[in-house]
């Protein structure tokens, strides 16, 4: 986005696309007023106060009446985007939406770039970068747990917890670089301490937010959770049955599921993704040998896998990938109804499709397996890949700052990885401004956010 961009008046449609029984359309910039009186007409021309919902209608250049509807104007800078901001609630219909916004463009606004209104209130100083993704998160939460998460993060909670060791940061550098800048006098004994005690504290507080990445990265994603075993292991029985519908296909002919088949649930309040796989076995037909390739694709990417057996079959060997954890596997035993009483030896757990016996007991192992088995004492987490990198980046150079300070190198040196720490938090909160990394981002916000 460009300096004269930046300075236009921009509408968007706010709220869902599709029929609906009210649309918002939202303008903002400092023309945001002037677009709103050319289009707006108040019921009986009456005045139109500021930061009140009034009723009239958008009318055409020619005096034709569009739509009746609701507006509102808000002045910046208390306003989302810290501009001048107007709001129209007319009648959903794509129809009316687009002439409403036509109407806009006609007064002298411009269609709004996707994340648009985001930026701007970032760029004002509304919310930091963090927050800003946050509330890229929060529009497309599919679950109760990364609806909370994101939130929090919205509220700034991952925001203070950076600053926070930021500040730590900063005051470290500033005893080294009073010490560069005044070098006849030695660093005291006690400052030194002082020094590492924040390089460490940062470290640990960086360390702990790495350590919970991947958590906080399932409940804001969701995670895959791959059914796999031999054919008739009751796969497409126990996909169904969590489901709660007919998705899959199932028969007792070995081969009936040829591809995999995938459907999303709220499990525990998580966003999983059930994928249901090819029955692997041996002396597979060519066609029936591509869905086990597929099978195995699969299983590369699982954040979980069910590996399947029927009543009281053995368990055979799974090939999985050497970077998922055996804790991520759970051995479970289908057609518990009609298996020997006794026949659980080697399974996790036993379910029944068909009475649905232990599919609770399941869904709550498969939130274990991914979140643990602590509670959930909704601490500000850091779910974003973007966010473990910068993260990382600084943690590394934090870790060459404290090696070179310890064996006596010169205040230059340590601060050179000490900025670069520093830069790399910024670059999480946009305190360094990358307008590429900003391009980036903010393109992947709905229009109208």
């Amino acid at each position: 986005m460009t300096m004269t961009q930046a300075e236009d008046t921009i509408v968007a449609l706010a709220s869902g696309r599709g029929e609906a029984g009210v649309a918002v359309v939202r303008l903002s910039g400092s023309g945001t007023f002037g677009v709103v009186s050319a289009v707006f007409r108040p019921l009986n021309n009456s005045q139109m106060p500021r930061s009140r919902l009034v009723f009239g209608s958008v009318v055409a250049s020619t005096g034709d009446v569009l739509d009746e509807c609701l507006a509102v104007r808000m002045p910046g800078p208390a306003s989302f985007t810290g501009e001048d901001v107007a709001e129209i609630q007319c009648h959903g219909s794509p129809a009316v939406v687009a002439r409403v916004i036509d109407r806009c463009i006609e007064a002298g606004a411009r269609l709004a770039e996707p994340g648009e209104f985001s930026r701007r209130a970032f760029m004002n100083g509304k919310m930091d970068l963090a927050q800003a993704e946050a509330l890229s998160d929060l529009i497309a939460a599919r679950s109760e747990a990364a609806r909370r998460l994101a939130l929090r993060q919205l509220r700034g909670g991952l925001s203070e917890r950076l600053r926070s060791l930021y500040s730590e940061l900063i005051d470290a550098a500033a005893e080294i670089e009073a010490h560069i800048d005044f070098p006849e006098e030695d660093i005291p004994e006690m400052a030194k301490g002082a020094i590492r005690q924040r390089m460490d504290t940062a470290s640990r507080e960086m360390e702990r937010l790495l350590a919970g990445h991947e958590k906080a990265r399932v409940k804001s994603e969701g995670a895959r959770v791959i059914l796999a075993g031999e054919p008739n292991a009751g796969k497409s029985s126990l996909f169904n049955a969590i489901l709660g519908r007919d998705r899959a296909i199932v028969s007792p002919h070995p081969g009936t599921t040829r591809d995999t088949i995938e459907a999303t649930v709220e499990m525990e309040g998580l966003a999983i993704t059930l994928v249901d796989t090819a029955g692997i076995r041996s002396g597979a037909d060519e066609v029936e040998q591509i869905g086990i390739n597929r099978t195995y694709e699969e299983i590369q990417d699982a954040d979980v896998v069910l590996h399947l057996v029927e009543g009281d079959a053995l368990f055979p060997d799974l090939v999985l990938p050497s970077g998922l954890a055996p804790s991520r596997v759970i051995r479970v035993r289908t057609k518990h109804d009609i298996a020997a009483p006794d026949a659980m030896a080697g399974a996790d757990i036993a379910v029944s499709s068909s009475t649905g016996s232990g599919l609770a007991a399941l869904e709550k192992l498969i939130h274990q397996r991914l979140l643990g088995s602590g509670e959930d004492h909704e601490e500000v987490e850091m779910s974003r890949v973007r966010h473990a990198e910068c993260l990382r980046r600084a943690l590394d150079s934090l870790a060459r700052a404290r090696q070179a300070f310890e064996i006596g190198e010169s205040g230059d040196l340590v601060m050179v990885d000490l900025r670069d720490a520093l830069s790399s938090i910024g670059e999480i909160l946009g305190e360094r401004l990358d307008e590429q990394i900003l391009d980036r981002i903010f393109s992947t916000f709905c229009l109208g956010k």
